[in-house]
């Protein structure tokens, strides 16, 4: 089970969650989760090897490339994903409104779609039809909340488990699947950080498994490369991240086709935005500290 995810004979409520977001010096840490109801009439499988999906769906860093024609593909597939959970949020604060925690939104809204020329959901065969979406959720830590959490934990990875926490309690499931966070192998320092106690099950450099309240928890090594429901979770949290940096960049005057930074150091368009933001005194809203 640890390998392929195989539920024979029973109704499985299977969550996945990613994190987008976690490198940047401009922009939110987006932590999404996405519950599937796998069918319970056969063998099924939510890894990529049996379950044979869409070839559209992947990882969402090879979904969202830099390009208008990426970007274009890339949210008529979130919205496909959405609309099957029955959500057409037809503008971005709407669509945080529905799907996250975020309560202020000091940021442009726009219209959506952004990039797709209709509000589409012509991506619908990327799921099964017998696939059911559940619940989808994200929590949101923009810079200045991402900040507090850094003085608060004084370590990155324990920000993303938080925030895997947090989701896991909103979703609920009978399996997380998550990925490794940094390639760390053992949990039971971050469990113990949110008072939880785990039966450890496997540790290794692969997989991570757990047992709490009958309750299955993997962290898995290239997990959003390899499972249906990480692949869905990654792709609607990068859709999400990329539409606030939109909405970040134009706030301070810079816009383009697709969002005019990245957020990223390595990306020199980030080295105009920053300096647009720390001439309007708001560093410590937008610009994280590490």
């Amino acid at each position: 089970m640890t390998e392929r995810f195989i539920f024979k004979g029973e109704k499985k409520t299977v969550t996945g969650i990613d994190e987008n977001g976690y490198g940047p010096v401009v922009g939110p840490l987006v932590i999404t989760g996405i519950s599937l109801v796998l069918p319970f009439d056969s063998i099924y499988s939510v890894s990529r090897d049996i379950l044979g999906f869409h070839r559209a769906i992947d990882d969402s860093k090879k979904v969202f490339k830099r390009s208008l024609k990426s970007y274009t593909k890339g949210e008529q597939i979130a919205l496909s994903i959405l609309a099957k959970a029955g959500l057409s949020p037809r503008s971005f604060h709407s669509l945080l409104k529905l799907i996250s925690t975020a309560t202020h939104y000091d940021i442009p809204d726009f219209p959506l779609p952004v990039w797709a020329d209709t509000y589409t959901t012509s991506f619908n065969s990327i799921l099964d039809r017998n696939i059911a979406v559940d619940k989808i959720h994200l929590e949101i830590f923009e810079a200045d909340k991402f900040n507090q959490m850094v003085e608060r934990f004084r370590n990155k990875a324990f920000i993303d488990f938080f925030g895997f926490k947090l989701v896991r309690e909103a979703t609920g499931a009978d399996v997380f699947m998550m990925g490794k966070i940094g390639g760390t192998k053992y949990y039971r320092e971050f469990f113990r950080l949110t008072g939880e106690y785990p039966h450890t099950i496997v540790e290794t450099h692969e997989v991570s498994y757990y047992i709490t309240n009958q309750t299955e928890i993997f962290f898995l090594l290239n997990g959003d490369e390899l499972y249906l429901p990480l692949m869905l979770a990654s792709i609607i949290g990068k859709y999400v991240r990329e539409l606030y940096m939109k909405a970040i960049c134009e706030k301070f005057g810079l816009s383009g086709e697709i969002p005019y930074a990245s957020g990223y150091k390595h990306d020199k368009k980030t080295d105009s935005l920053l300096e647009r933001i720390r001439q309007s005194n708001l560093s410590n809203r937008f610009i994280r500290v590490r």
